[in-house]
């Protein structure tokens, strides 16, 4: 049950020379053209672990900031993008809730035995102390 991950082939010179030759020589992200000899990465369209395949047609050349900015996320106000991280954890999330694995968050003070007051304390409801 729940989602299996696809196993990672290499990724040897040849292979990655004809994913950046299908390509163009076009980032896959911001669509601009990597330089010829510059550093790049290859990067998949649809992760592995959310399912996809690791053949070359989900596979695409990306600037090196660019990969970095798809995997993790930007963190700059008013430009959220959802990164592979951030969708992986919430698959994984949905699928621990789906399996009844999700911990359940409680406070102490949710605790029938105590209350917390208006000036913030906390008080036994019985009266006794704490």
């Amino acid at each position: 049950m729940g989602m299996v991950k696809t196993p990672r082939r290499s990724m040897g010179s040849a292979r990655r020379r004809r994913i950046f030759v299908a390509h163009g020589g076009v980032c896959g992200f911001c669509h601009e053209e990597i330089p010829v000899g510059g550093p790049f990465e290859i990067d998949h369209e649809i992760p592995l672990s959310l399912g996809g395949s690791d053949d070359d047609g989900n596979c695409y050349p990306v600037h090196v900031r660019c990969h970095e900015i798809k995997t993790f996320g930007l963190k700059r106000p008013g430009r959220q993008r959802v990164s592979d991280f951030s969708a992986i954890a919430k698959v994984k999330r949905l699928r621990d809730r789906r399996l009844g694995l999700e911990v359940k968050k409680r406070s102490r003070l949710s605790d029938p035995h105590f209350m917390r007051k208006v000036d913030g304390t906390v008080v036994r409801r019985d009266g006794g102390s704490i």
